[in-house]
């Protein structure tokens, strides 16, 4: 459809505040782009440990169009962090992509 929902958002800890959490809303992005949605959503649901999303989400430049629902309309690129490199390894032959790390 027009819209697609991330369902789900995980991150260890310890690698919030890296550029991964942008990276994945980049691949995120640029998928539902492929598929044809106009607009990305995320809804927060709030949890005692998931506080460091609500926080991400609401730094991240996705609009805030209601209490814990953010939207990135997919008219614009989601932009990756500059000191983060993406490699799309789905048309990679399986033999070349379990050796390349």
């Amino acid at each position: 459809g027009s819209e697609a929902h991330i369902e789900d958002f995980v991150l260890s800890c310890r690698v919030m505040g890296r550029g991964v959490e942008e990276a994945m809303l980049h691949a995120l992005s640029e998928s539902a782009r492929r598929r044809g949605a106009a607009r990305l959503v995320a809804t927060h649901a709030p949890t005692p440990k998931n506080a460091p999303c609500l926080e991400f989400f609401r730094r991240s430049g996705l609009c805030e169009v209601s209490r814990g629902c953010f939207i990135w309309s997919l008219d614009d690129s989601y932009p990756l962090p500059r000191h983060v490199e993406l490699l799309d390894q789905t048309t990679i032959a399986p033999e070349a992509a379990a050796t390349s790390v």
